[in-house]
């Protein structure tokens, strides 16, 4: 059994392909190909589906994508994160690099600008 702290830690993208969804980047979110209202956020490891004013994590994204009620999203959820922290370490690395790409503050030079 997996703790919900170490699903919750499950970069979305990973799922994404697990599963075989179409994405873009674009700056610290991916969006959707099939659903241009549907984005992720990389920094916060969440989703919001703007045409169907849904959002969450990980496990809610798996009910709102496959229909699934919450027992059923949370199974699923359940048995890609255990198929996930299998995986080897390289494999893994990737996304962890992805998110801390997107979680990299940019800080504003006001120096070079004249006041």
């Amino acid at each position: 059994m997996v703790k919900l702290k170490d699903m919750k830690s499950i970069p979305i993208q990973a799922y994404l392909d697990h599963e075989g969804i179409s994405y873009t980047r674009e700056h610290q979110q991916l969006r959707s190909v099939e659903h241009d209202s549907l984005v992720f956020s990389l920094k916060k490891n969440l989703f919001y589906w703007n045409s169907r004013q849904q959002a969450g994590d990980l496990g809610n994204f798996i009910a709102a994508w496959h229909n699934l009620d919450k027992n059923q999203a949370w199974k699923a959820w359940e048995t890609f994160s255990e198929q996930y922290l299998g995986e080897d370490e390289h494999k893994k690395a990737h996304y962890q690099s992805q998110m801390n790409v997107a979680q990299r503050q940019y800080h504003f030079d006001w120096g070079r600008w004249p006041l």
